[in-house]
């Protein structure tokens, strides 16, 4: 039975037909995805269906309930730059709507080194992303689009869009002048500006309700995760035989991981026992253990703008101190003997993403320990123990 479940536990992510394509460059998905699909769907939305009655109150903030801090950037533009930019948006929209396509031709990357830099003339920047227009690449930092607010990343993500486009037969890049945009950083002040207008006619047109509805699902991106399980270990006949046990071992784990990107370390304890009884005497097994090791995570589903894009599986190694405790009572003589293992433990674990931080975890593991001897039966315990889980996870 145990083996039956673990290979439904392995494979059923897997099988998933009905996910959609990723136009994310690597295999499988990974935690962000989710973060740039509600992007790149807003974008496309608000583009797509933008109007020529609207385009009078594109790359200003007029309409605006409340002053953001993108407007900032579109104060003071003059009436040739504005009327500059409102034609370009229009004039390119079905082009921007196409780039930013979920199965479109562009591939994204995320960058983990914290060390994204581009020449602009004789000078060296730090950016948050980099559009390589040649091999229709794009990429982005992933911590800085992370800690960014979701207008922030609909402009960068427009600035690096817009780069993908022609002017005058050539890519739009940062140097040189564009229309009234003039001076040798005149096309990067240009795509900055384009970058808010396209943010803030997002916001106004209503075209977020991608990232509304997938506002709540819990992300997968976050560090410190606080995992609580019930356990049921299967002995082997034998040792259930030797040592008069009734049942499975049941009991609850409970463990705090670290998690960067895909590795995370892992430390925590389980307690688990034996249902106490066996006709006339009575048997009771207890194993308690502290743990600690590492693990590491895939994302086997590209389904981008769906919660299934925070699924992942957690793949683990852990070496262990654990404790047996065995007693025997037939009513008038009591018998208690407790021995300390060393050993380790592998497991895989499934988490299924809920809402606000919250995680369904189904899984199982194999521990592995120093063989034991309990003067109890005068009996050993040198077999591996298979275990199944289910538990809760909060992440934050």
């Amino acid at each position: 039975m145990i083996k039956i479940i673990i290979n439904f536990l392995l494979l059923f992510p897997l099988g998933l037909g009905y996910v959609q394509a990723s136009t994310f460059v690597g295999n499988g998905g990974n935690a962000s995805d989710l973060e740039l699909a509600t992007v790149l769907a807003s974008l496309k939305e608000s583009l797509s269906s933008l109007t020529g009655e609207e385009k009078s109150a594109l790359c200003t903030c007029d309409n605006m309930a409340y002053d953001h801090p993108l407007c900032h950037v579109l104060d003071n533009l003059g009436e040739k730059k504005k009327q500059f930019c409102q034609n370009f948006i229009y004039q390119h929209k079905n082009s921007l709507a196409t780039l930013a396509r979920l199965d479109g031709a562009i591939k994204f990357k995320w960058d983990r080194s914290r060390n994204l830099k581009v020449n602009v003339g004789k000078d060296i920047e730090e950016v948050s992303a980099v559009t390589m227009a040649d091999q229709k690449i794009v990429i982005l930092n992933e911590n800085d689009f992370l800690a960014a607010p979701f207008l922030n990343r609909i402009a960068l993500v427009s600035h690096e869009l817009i780069h993908l486009l022609n002017d005058n037969g050539q890519f739009i890049g940062d140097l040189g002048g564009i229309g009234p945009f003039s001076g040798n950083y005149g096309k990067k002040d240009f795509l900055t500006v384009v970058g808010a207008a396209i943010a803030i006619h997002v916001k106004e047109s209503g075209s977020m309700e991608s990232y509304y509805s997938l506002k709540t699902i819990s992300r997968a991106y976050d560090h410190i995760w606080i995992n609580i399980n019930s356990v049921t270990g299967q002995m082997s006949k034998g040792i259930n035989k030797k040592f008069l046990l009734k049942g499975a071992l049941t009991g609850s784990e409970f463990d705090v991981a670290y998690w960067r990107y895909n590795l995370g370390l892992i430390l925590g304890g389980s307690s688990v026992k034996s249902q106490p009884g066996h006709e006339d005497i009575t048997s009771q097994l207890k194993y308690d253990d502290l743990k600690g090791g590492v693990g590491y995570r895939i994302f086997p589903i590209n389904s981008p703008l769906t919660r299934w894009s925070q699924f992942f599986m957690v793949f683990s190694a852990q070496a262990l101190f654990g404790t047996y405790k065995h007693t025997l009572d037939d009513g008038y003589v009591r018998e208690d003997d407790k021995v300390n293992v060393y050993g380790g433990e592998i497991g895989w674990q499934n988490f299924f993403p809920l809402a606000n931080g919250f995680w369904l975890i189904i899984g199982g593991s194999i521990k592995i320990h120093t063989p034991c001897k309990l003067d109890t039966v005068n009996s050993f315990i040198d077999q591996p123990i298979p275990s199944l889980i289910l538990g809760a996870s909060y992440a934050f």
